[in-house]
């Protein structure tokens, strides 16, 4: 068996977000979800439990962190969550989705908790930025009503949690609802799909309008890894992307340069070749450090910190859509760490592909 481990070694510290309420599950014994670092295999058998569970109880899953977050899903579209597809699907594929859904809620849960507390940073700095531009420090010595908070609702020997640790788990489990949101709208996309990967990239980024009117973008560069549960795979990829201006919700003007990290499941199909341009549509939240991402053939979110890009703070509040095409320039898929066990894909220009083949070519 194969281990694949969703262990991001970097995630940047993230500045910006607003204060939201908390939607973090209480203690119960609903059907409960922990990322499993084993193996993928156990990880889809562990949700497949908690789902047929959650069914025939008819209560909602727990999705459990590491570092003992809780956020509570529940099986049946949510306010606002209204699903023609998904109500239109036979229930077998409503199975299959929900399954789907919980382990990408499960590892995208997995990825934000590491950046808990700089969430939690970032959206206390900005608060008393403003508190103290707005009333002076005075009142900033009294206890924060987020304190009390924060010593609510506590297990028996559970300790309390800082008030940085708690604006941290309201600010993703507020993320967490707008992927959720998304995922529903997908439903029929999700359950086509069979390759889970974490992009990490380096952005430098230069864009301005409202509206339909607008220039600029995006142009990144940096690495995916991912894991192809139809052929059992590991898989990792050097990737450039551009974004292109496509609408302002908000006007918009930025500068600068900002890592990303993120979370896709997308449908790689076997007769396609792997390195081909990848088109979508990528939508970047106002006043959370998140973008979601989707296309015919792939569902996914990421976050970012826009603390090197100009202006700082102003930029938590714009909102706005880019049109992305990403190519794979590299693709490397293996089933084991032998060396024989891989394959290698190019996506590069011709001659510099062919230039690079060679490297690979065993000259007897």
């Amino acid at each position: 068996m194969h281990k694949f481990v969703f262990n991001p070694l970097l995630l940047i510290a993230l500045f910006l977000s607003a204060s939201l309420p908390a939607q973090a599950a209480d203690q119960s014994k609903h059907p409960v979800v922990v990322d499993d670092k084993s193996s993928f295999e156990i990880e889809e058998k562990i949700v497949e439990l908690a789902v047929a569970e959650a069914e025939d109880e008819h209560e909602p899953i727990v999705i459990r962190t590491r570092r003992g977050a809780e956020f509570e899903f529940t099986l049946e579209p949510q306010d606002g969550y209204h699903s023609k597809s998904y109500e239109s699907m036979p229930p077998k594929l409503r199975r299959k989705f929900q399954e789907k859904r919980i382990l990408f809620l499960t590892k995208t849960a997995t990825i934000l908790d590491r950046a808990e507390l700089a969430f939690g940073f970032g959206n206390l700095v900005r608060e008393r930025f403003y508190f103290i531009k707005t009333f002076g420090i005075g009142p900033l010595l009294k206890k924060s009503p987020i304190d009390h908070l924060a010593e609510s609702s506590l297990a028996p020997g559970e300790k309390p949690r800082s008030e940085i640790r708690q604006r941290g788990v309201q600010i993703i489990s507020h993320m967490l609802s707008s992927i959720d949101r998304q995922l529903w709208e997908k439903a029929p996309i999700l359950t086509r799909q069979n390759e889970w990967s974490v992009p990490l990239n380096i952005t430098l980024i230069g864009i301005a309008g409202n509206k339909g009117t607008g220039l600029g973008g995006f142009l990144s560069f940096g690495f995916n890894f991912g894991y192809n549960y139809s052929d059992k795979t590991l898989a990792f990829e050097i990737l450039g992307a551009v974004e292109k201006f496509e609408h302002a919700y908000t006007p918009t003007a930025m500068i600068g340069f900002i890592p990303k990290l993120g979370f896709i499941s997308r449908l790689q199909k076997e007769d396609e070749d792997p390195t081909g341009l990848r088109k979508a549509k990528t939508n970047y939240i106002a006043g959370l450090p998140l973008y979601l991402y989707d296309s015919p053939e792939e569902v996914g979110m990421g976050t970012n910190t826009l603390f090197f890009a100009f202006p700082q703070f102003i930029n938590m509040g714009m909102q706005y859509k880019t049109t992305s095409y990403t190519k794979p320039l590299i693709r490397i898929t293996a089933t084991s760490f032998k060396p024989r066990s891989y394959k290698l894909y190019l996506g590069l220009p011709t001659k510099l592909k062919a230039a690079c083949s060679r490297l690979f070519t065993r000259h007897k």
